[in-house]
């Protein structure tokens, strides 16, 4: 599902990033809303508090760098503690496959990778691409094409790159910024309490080790069927 991080934007002129990596979803004790329903808040209620992020991957990693780059610097930044449950360079090493990044339109991933301000280091390891799609028959007779025009002053319609390498750029670029990461913890499930803030059972060793964290502000970047998400 396409995702807008509304809840970033600190007022209307502030513009929306969009995160073409993942659903995420975020909870406290007053509502559970997918972000693309969320409005944004003149006061900034997240301003001093405590967000924790569960998961590591490119959804985390992307609301990391929105985080940064929207925040008005005249207000007290939130704490933000990325729990994932694999080892840094685990994390790394599992995404080998390569993806085709669009960018022909303004909700493309293309556009959100310039937005966050990593595009001129991701075309240093990407193949360009016009973005031609070719379909062929049964005896490989060409039926027909689309090749669609890049939008803005993107490089090109189309680029590819490994899972491995977008997510080190990304990681590389979050870890340089306010944020700490928990590598081998896996947020378990999480409750609400009653005084305004989420519950968080956190874990490592394969469960042999568990706490309690208290925030104010629980993002599951898990994916569609996490445990996290599955507590709400």
């Amino acid at each position: 599902m396409k995702t807008y991080l509304e809840i970033l934007e600190l007022s209307s002129k502030l513009p929306k990033y969009f995160c073409p990596f993942n659903c995420i979803t975020v909870a406290n004790s007053y509502t559970q809303r997918p972000l693309s329903r969320m409005t944004p808040h003149p006061a900034q209620f997240l301003a001093g508090k405590c967000i924790i992020v569960a998961g590591g991957s490119f959804a985390a990693l992307s609301f990391i760098l929105a985080l940064d780059q929207l925040w008005n610097p005249s207000l007290d930044r939130p704490k933000v503690i990325i729990y994932e449950k694999n080892e840094r360079e685990t994390c790394l090493e599992n995404d080998p496959y390569t993806l085709n990044i669009n960018g022909a339109s303004r909700n493309d991933g293309l556009v959100a990778i310039q937005q966050l301000g990593v595009l001129d280091t991701v075309l240093k390891h990407t193949s360009l691409n016009g973005g031609d799609i070719r379909v062929w028959g049964n005896d490989w007779k060409w039926l027909s094409s689309m090749n669609p025009a890049k939008y803005g002053n993107l490089p090109a319609a189309t680029i590819r790159i490994s899972r491995k390498e977008l997510k080190r750029i990304l990681l590389e670029k979050a870890e340089m910024k306010q944020a700490v990461f928990k590598w081998g913890w896996a947020c378990m499930r999480a409750e609400r309490t009653g005084d305004g803030t989420m519950r968080v059972i956190v874990s490592n060793d394969g469960g042999k080790t568990t706490s309690f964290e208290q925030c104010d502000l629980l993002v599951a970047a898990y994916g569609a069927n996490s445990k996290s998400r599955a507590c709400f």
